[in-house]
């Protein structure tokens, strides 16, 4: 039986149970086999109904009475039985009368099943709408533990418990793509596939885990399709056995001009980090690495020196960043710096068509060394000569399928994503196992620390006293509110009430605004108003949280601080101390502060790490939420639960990430694994619908 065989050839469905069904699980056969169920409920065998608990399931063997005509057109039928001495009374709503006359004869011994209820009155036991009415043989299926399914509307308990058996009679042993002697070590207990979808079903747990063999193969095996997905989608033909020779390397002399030409000195972290890039573009395979840099650590200044390595080679370069502000930042330092020594350009949205236009040509000519960008980079109008490599900045802005459609621009495309927001270990494992994960921990020397306070709302005036002093002397403030307009369901801050209080405050020319509703174009004419000094005070929604470098910038105000996750907290504070004067964070709460939000501010106040401070964000609000659902990106697995995670689960997670990232390389990587398990490792993708993958895993 082929298990991705649709549902439809193999049970009979009508049109109207086959579209509930498809919604639900899916088409396909194997589909129903991981339909997991959500808890096990027991039913116990009686012999009398005095032996019965209220509200619990129960099967008994009981004869037919009589029944009870209805009261109205609209109210129950009721049919009453007995178990030889006490009675029951069943009810049922909305029921076909002929068709209950005809299961329910008088003097018929029959067995039922269903939840019981006790009360006091002339019938002291009822059930409504018993589950299952039958003959004693099939009574033997209404005993002892059965697993509940979760349901959509339209489809019952019963059917779904049925159909979900009817598909498990079909299950069959398949092709093992896993190695267990090299895979039950450490605590980990991989049992078969086949034996652990059945006892997914037949004895589901709701144990930890750690204490459940068949979880920890199904979560195993999931993990590993999605390693395997991500290495196979990125990578394509790449995934060759790392070439065991000598990738010794030098800075090139054109690079290592720049370098001393910096009116700084490389950190030791800056410098490690480089030398791995150029490691990397000496190896067999295309780099596809992720440079995580705490804000203010230097990764910006490493890419670039990356990029210039690989010019001097005579290859064409991009940086992609995710907004045209940035993108402009980028091009502005990156021309500082290179002078006319190289052609940089930049290509945005904001371009002309004429100016899109040439710039197309002269990169698909070869004239243009780096171009610098946002998503216009991405769309297939732009081509390149010889593309060798590619900076993705802000990466958890761009998806797996931008960094592929990169890739697919060249022959050889080294991709170095980067990211300020600091990623804890489950989640790095979790969408980003394709890639090589650099840190850089180290920041320069000489940063003042930036002073954070933590302050009730009611000290707004104060504050805006204070700062309207600030202002006298030239110094600029970011003012960051949590949404743009006031809702009569919240008692948020609006950033638009803030703007038009500080504007009457300050002026009208002093005073800025942006948020995430206002067109890119009126967004970067206020924020180069900003960066200029023209603003002095910058009312702004979270869209300032990435990568904009406003020196003169020295103050942070943050409003209902309690709202937001460390990270965000975090990256919104790293705006501030990038010149040379001493900066300061004040977060604004408002009362009651729940425990969540007590710790959260605490740690902001005591914490400048931001690694340090990604872990204890995961620890207060799990996995999920560490980014924000949305922006996080992290994928839904079926068999794990990273998001409500008790810390030992989540230690045991990164466990079986871990492996399955490991075992995912060795798959692809190892010759002799890869002949071994090629058919097993297409079947496993397949189960998983990594579908994308299965063409690459076939191809390599």
């Amino acid at each position: 039986m082929d298990l991705f065989s649709p549902l439809k050839q193999l049970v009979a469905l009508s049109s109207y149970t086959e579209k509930l069904i498809y919604k639900l699980i899916g088409p396909r056969l194997v589909d129903a086999w991981l339909h997991a169920p959500i808890r096990m409920e027991k039913r116990r065998l009686i012999a009398s109904l005095k032996e019965s608990n209220s509200g619990e399931l129960i099967t008994i063997g009981v004869t037919v009475s009589y029944h009870l005509p209805r009261p109205s057109m609209r109210g129950p039928y009721r049919v009453v039985v007995t178990d030889g001495v006490e009675q029951l009374e069943l009810t049922y709503f909305k029921a076909n009368t002929q068709y209950l006359k005809k299961i329910f004869p008088a003097n018929k011994q029959l067995f039922l099943s269903g939840q019981i209820e006790h009360r006091a009155g002339l019938l002291d036991y009822k059930m409504t709408h018993p589950d299952f009415v039958g003959e004693s043989y099939q009574a033997k299926g209404w005993i002892g533990d059965q697993p509940v399914y979760p349901l959509t509307a339209g489809l019952t308990q019963k059917f779904m418990r049925g159909f979900v058996l009817r598909c498990l009679e079909k299950i069959e042993d398949l092709p093992e793509w896993v190695i267990p002697e090299q895979l039950n070590k450490n605590g980990v207990n991989l049992t078969g596939f086949k034996d652990s979808l059945l006892q997914l079903h037949q004895h589901f747990s709701q144990n930890s885990i750690m204490d459940t063999a068949y979880k920890q193969r199904l979560c195993f095996d999931e993990f590993l399709a999605h390693q395997l997905a991500l290495i196979l989608s990125s990578r394509k033909v790449q995934l060759i056995e790392d070439n065991k020779g000598d990738h010794a390397f030098m800075i090139r002399p054109f690079v290592k001009e720049f370098i001393d030409n910096l009116p700084f000195t490389l950190t030791k972290g800056q410098q490690e980090i480089l030398d791995v890039l150029m490691a990397d573009f000496n190896k067999t395979y295309p780099m596809v690495r992720l440079l995580q840099g705490d804000v203010g650590s230097g990764k910006t200044i490493v890419a670039i020196l990356a990029l210039l390595d690989q010019i001097d080679k005579g290859g064409q370069t991009a940086f992609l960043s995710p907004t045209g502000i940035l993108t402009k930042q980028h091009f502005e330092t990156i021309k500082a710096m290179v002078g006319d020594r190289i052609c940089v350009e930049i290509l945005t949205s904001a371009a002309t068509a004429k100016q899109k236009r040439l710039i197309l040509e002269r990169l698909k000519n070869g004239e243009i060394d780096l171009i610098v960008g946002t998503h216009a980079i991405i769309q297939d109008s732009v081509q390149f000569k010889n593309l060798t490599f590619c900076v993705i900045d802000e990466q958890h802005r761009f998806g797996v399928e931008q960094r592929v459609a990169l890739s697919k621009k060249g022959d050889h495309v080294h991709l170095l994503s980067m990211t300020a927001t600091p990623i804890p270990r489950t989640l790095t494992l979790a969408c980003y196992g394709d890639m090589d994960v650099s840190l850089l921990t180290e920041k320069p020397p000489g940063r003042i620390p930036i002073h954070t306070s933590v302050m009730c709302a009611k000290k707004y005036p104060e504050i805006k006293d204070k700062l309207a002093q600030q202002i006298k002397t030239g110094t600029q403030c970011f003012w960051v509110c949590p949404v743009i307009e006031e809702s009569e369901e919240s008692n948020l801050t609006a950033v638009t009430k803030r703007y038009e209080d500080l504007q009457n405050t300050f002026g009208e020319d002093v005073v800025g605004l942006v948020h995430g509703k206002m067109k890119p174009k009126e967004k970067d004419a206020v924020m180069l108003s900003f960066q200029k000094g023209d603003l002095k005070v910058l009312v702004a929604t979270t869209v300032i949280e990435v990568g904009v470098n406003v020196p003169a910038a020295t103050i942070m105000v943050i409003e209902n601080a309690e709202r937001f996750g460390l990270a965000q907290l975090h990256q919104l504070r790293g705006r501030v101390g990038r010149g040379g004067d001493a900066s300061y964070c004040i977060l604004l709460y408002k009362q009651p502060l729940s425990f969540t939000g007590v710790k959260r501010l605490e740690a902001m106040r005591e914490h400048d790490d931001g690694f340090k401070l990604a872990e204890l964000d995961l620890k207060l609000r799990g996995a999920g939420e560490t980014t924000g659902t949305q922006q996080s990106g992290l994928p839904k697995f079926k068999f794990s639960d990273l998001e409500n995670a008790t810390p030992d689960e989540q230690v045991f997670y990164d466990l079986l990430l871990e492996k399955a990232n490991s075992y995912a390389w060795d798959l692809v990587r190892k010759p002799e694994l890869k002949k071994e398990f090629s058919h097993a490792k297409q079947y496993l993708l397949q189960i998983y619908n990594k579908t994308n993958a299965v063409a690459y895993s076939k191809s390599g």
